[in-house]
């Protein structure tokens, strides 16, 4: 999958949003959205939302998956653990959301431990493959945005190792 398909899967999320005024039912092919009112929080797909926000009908709350105290949390136990820490699955994907969210303390504060999240997790995985021993390669936890990245190195590193048991 390109990285455009994956981001536009995790733009089917859903997010809460603050209206900023009366907004009707929103008809579309998937289904229909709203009404929503000022004082409501509803969640509602991120696409949808992102319209939202540039017709300046609403603000975009902060996902709590982009917490800094959740993501240091997460930080600290990939450090300390062999194993992936499971992360939301559209972490790496929504990172370009950060901007639209009108609730972020320090967006680069919130990019630098997503970013030092991932390199970790990188370097769990190229340790992994250096150690591959068998047909079977334990991947629990690992994001589908990860996987994609991998995945062609990972498809020739298994063929070869099933060439070499052969």
């Amino acid at each position: 999958m390109l990285p455009t398909e994956l981001i536009n899967i995790a733009y089917q999320e859903n997010i809460e949003i603050e209206p900023k005024c009366q907004i009707p039912i929103l008809h579309l092919m998937q289904a229909d959205f709203g009404p929503f009112s000022p004082l409501e929080i509803p969640k509602i797909p991120i696409y949808i939302a992102l319209l939202l926000k540039k017709a300046n009908q609403c603000r975009i709350r902060l996902p709590t998956f982009f917490d800094p105290n959740i993501l240091r949390e997460i930080l600290q136990n990939e450090k300390d653990n062999d194993e992936y820490t499971q992360i939301h699955p559209f972490t790496f994907e929504l990172i370009g959301l950060l901007e639209h969210c009108y609730n972020v303390g320090n967006v680069d504060e919130i990019k630098i431990l997503i970013n030092e999240i991932k390199t970790i997790r990188h370097q769990k995985t190229h340790n992994g493959l250096k150690r591959i021993d068998s047909r079977a390669l334990n991947l629990n936890n690992l994001t589908s945005w990860e996987f994609n990245e991998f995945k062609e190195f990972l498809l020739n590193v298994m063929g070869s190792a099933k060439k070499l048991e052969e």
